[in-house]
Parts: C-alpha cells; sequence; structure tokens
C-alpha cells in the first residue's frame, strides 16, 4: 500500500506527466522508437497493362488515367504492447496519422484515459487484456514450423508490419520474455519490424550506481518529491534480477528468429533496440 503522497496516486490521470517527469530525454528517446516504425507501405502496379485487359479499356479514358499512379500506399498494421494511456499512442499517431494501431494493455483505468483522447479516436483498436495471453492467442496457426525463429511456410504472414512497446517488458520473467519474443516474431509480416524501448540493466553494478544516481537527480529536478523518486527506484530494485542487460536482451531476440538486431539508442539505463524479421 503506497502512502498518501505516493507518486503512484491517480497514476492513470497523472502518467503522461510522470512520462517526462520520469524518463531522462524523453523527447529524444520516444522520435527514436517512432522513427523505425516504417513507413506507409507501398504496393507496386505494372508498369504496363496486359493487352487482355486494355482492349476493355474505353479509347476516350486519357493515357495518364490509364496508368494513374505507378504505386499505391497502403496502411500499415501497428501493434503497441502495454499501450497505457496511448502516449507513444499518440505521438504516433502525429507522425504516421494513416496507420492503423493496435493497442493492448490490461489496465483499464489507462485504457479509458487513451480512449478520450480525440487523435486516437479513428484507426486505434483498443484490447484489454494482458499481453503474454493475448500473444499466446497468435501460435498454433498451421504452418508454423515448431522450431523457434523459423517459419515452414513463407506464404503464411503474419498481420502486423511493426510491434512497438516501451517500458512495459522489462520485468516480465524470462522464460515469459522467450514466450512473447517469439509470439511477435510470428506476428510479423514479412520484412516486419520490433521496436522495443526499456530499461536495461548495465554489466557492472557500479555502472548502475552511477546511472541511478543520475536517474534521481534527474527526476527531483523535474519537480518529483525526493520520496517519489525513490519510490520510482524501488519498482527497479523489486524487479532488478528479472531485468535484461542490453547484451542478454539481444541475444533473446536473435534466439526468437530475428535476423537483424540493432540498438539506435542508448542513454546510461535506456536504450531502444530493433529487430528485423
Amino acid at each position: 500500500m503506497t502512502s498518501s503522497g505516493s507518486v503512484f496516486n491517480n497514476l492513470p490521470s497523472r502518467y503522461d506527466t510522470l512520462q517526462k517527469q520520469c524518463l531522462p530525454n524523453w523527447q529524444t528517446f520516444f522520435a527514436t522508437v517512432i522513427e523505425f516504425i516504417p513507413e506507409s507501405i507501398s504496393e507496386s502496379i505494372p508498369e504496363s497493362i496486359p493487352e487482355s485487359i486494355s482492349k476493355l479499356i474505353p479509347e476516350s479514358i486519357p493515357e495518364e488515367t490509364e496508368r494513374k499512379k505507378e504505386k499505391k500506399n497502403r496502411e500499415i498494421e501497428i501493434l503497441e504492447l502495454g499501450s497505457g494511456t496511448g502516449f507513444l499512442t499518440s505521438l504516433i499517431r502525429k507522425k504516421r496519422p494513416d496507420a492503423r494501431i493496435t493497442c493492448i494493455d490490461r489496465n483499464s483505468e489507462m485504457l479509458a484515459v487513451a480512449k478520450e483522447k480525440p487523435e486516437l479516436q479513428k484507426n486505434v483498436t483498443f484490447i484489454e487484456g494482458d499481453i503474454l495471453e493475448e500473444c499466446e492467442k497468435w501460435k498454433e496457426k498451421p504452418g508454423w514450423q515448431k522450431k523457434s525463429g523459423w517459419k515452414e511456410n513463407p506464404e503464411i504472414k503474419g498481420k502486423f508490419d511493426a510491434v512497438v512497446s516501451t517500458q512495459c517488458l522489462f520485468s516480465l520473467p524470462p522464460d515469459a520474455k522467450t514466450r512473447i519474443f517469439r509470439r511477435i516474431y510470428e506476428a510479423l509480416k514479412p520484412d516486419g519490424r520490433f521496436i522495443e524501448g526499456d530499461i536495461f540493466r548495465p554489466e557492472s553494478e557500479w555502472e548502475e550506481e552511477i546511472y541511478r544516481a543520475h536517474w534521481k537527480r534527474y527526476m527531483v529536478e523535474q519537480e518529483l518529491t525526493v520520496q517519489e523518486a525513490e519510490e520510482m527506484l524501488g519498482t527497479f530494485e523489486d524487479v532488478r534480477e528479472k531485468i535484461d542487460t542490453p547484451e542478454k536482451f539481444r541475444k533473446r531476440l536473435e534466439e526468437a528468429g530475428f535476423k537483424w538486431v540493432f540498438c539506435p539508442y542508448w542513454y546510461e539505463m535506456y536504450a531502444i533496440f530493433v529487430g528485423n524479421i
């Protein structure tokens, strides 16, 4: 139970503000996550029209109308895990206004806040449920090979062009991470991308101590009380042993089947990893 002055009091209503108060360089962090979400996917259209079809086109149609465009765009499909109040979702919507986004979160109060945001009224689907349980529903598809990391039939495609998650998978037990990364892999379309921005544990304890001190100072500078800042650090300590180092996290993604894994952002205890099919 938290005290009357707890940082977690009225969490859904103040969550968006806490994101900025508790995450150093939050603008760059979220901007990097969004930067690696694919643009609208282009579908090629044949440059020339087959003769059998061209005979059906009236001669009165202008030549440029016949060709129209060489390419047309389709909306990309994004899955956001642990979407909370839609803080990241709103930022994605500003940069990818045509994207279709599916949000999963188990906190009904958080989702209620997200559903009230005007920018999330269109092309956003909200699912209330546990991330792991929802992702487990995607397994046992016909044609999937049981061996981790490979698809038996390349014609069987996942649904999403990108899966994104920030600050929600770090505290999962190791076996749960193994399962969920595999499910994410299976949910992606060919050339799909998984983008994970999260907290990571440094390789050495002395390095961690330095970063924790910086983290606390940042939160106090952002007008959290010392007690609130210590509460936030306490939540990290509670799950510390479950948190991966960057190298361990990279190996988990590779074991799940991702061919190319890279880290475009790393600042002290926060990093962003991108895994490509």
